[in-house]
């Protein structure tokens, strides 16, 4: 397992924090729901605080949903795990570091991070 102190970032994080519900894959049609909040982002990645680690591992595939804007629509995104932050016990909250292989409508994701960026310049 690794952790935030070794994890390499090829892009800068814009700090935030979005609701966010996913759901842990597994076999064909079983799947484990988590909820949480988005705590940083990137082009490729984000850093999520979820509610419990209930058996998140890097590895693992995940699929994410948010709203970049309150009011907005469901953003949809897929990706790995790549690092789950230290816990005492599964029940407690984590940080876990996801990277994205699909994001829907990219164009929008890659806008709210440049404004982001811009404006904590």
């Amino acid at each position: 397992m690794t952790t935030e102190s070794t994890e390499r970032r090829r892009f800068d994080r814009l700090p935030l924090s979005l609701p966010a519900s996913g759901r842990r894959l597994e076999k064909i049609f079983k799947s484990h729901p988590f909820t949480g909040k988005i705590k940083d982002m990137s082009y490729e990645g984000l850093c999520l605080k979820v509610d419990r680690a209930d058996g998140l591992q890097p590895g693992q595939r995940v699929k994410l949903k948010t709203r970049l804007f309150k009011g907005d629509f469901s953003l949809k995104l897929s990706g790995i795990i790549r690092w789950v932050g230290a816990r005492r016990d599964q029940d407690q909250p984590v940080d876990i570091g996801v990277k994205l292989t699909r994001i829907g409508h990219y164009g929008l994701w890659c806008d709210r991070i440049e404004n982001g960026i811009l404006q904590m310049s």
